[in-house]
């Protein structure tokens, strides 16, 4: 497969997760946020169980458990919260600010960034700047 094509493939997921926000809110109007975020958490669980059956306990599960805990138990009810709260229009490209804070985290874990990398991360801070307003 070519560089093209992978890209090409890289917009399936965000054209999915434009999609998402919009279908949670519905969710959350009448769903508590954390049952909605357990049903979420449950589903992926289930899914997921199936390769972990089959390549088994290695010791990798650690930092996935960790993984876990952090991005779908503690950042997701806050994403999910603030869908509920303002709307799926503004908490999502809020959201998306993650990209600043992993160029920060790449960083200071000995990852190379170059200028052009923080350069983007900060037009996609400022973007959410001017989308807010």
């Amino acid at each position: 497969m070519s560089e093209a094509q992978y890209s090409l493939i890289s917009v399936l997921p965000a054209l999915i997760w434009s999609i998402v926000p919009i279908v949670y809110k519905d969710y959350l109007f009448s769903n508590s946020t954390f049952t909605v975020n357990f049903y979420r958490m449950l589903f992926a669980s289930l899914a997921l169980s199936i390769p972990f059956i089959i390549f088994s306990f290695n010791e990798g599960i650690i930092y996935r458990m960790l993984s876990c805990i952090l991005t779908l138990a503690i950042g997701d009810t806050f994403y999910l919260f603030a869908i509920r709260k303002i709307g799926a229009s503004i908490a999502t490209p809020i959201s998306y600010t993650y990209v600043f804070f992993s160029q920060i985290a790449a960083f200071l874990l000995g990852e190379r960034i170059t200028f052009l990398y923080f350069i983007s991360s900060f037009l996609i801070i400022f973007g959410v700047f001017l989308f807010s307003k």
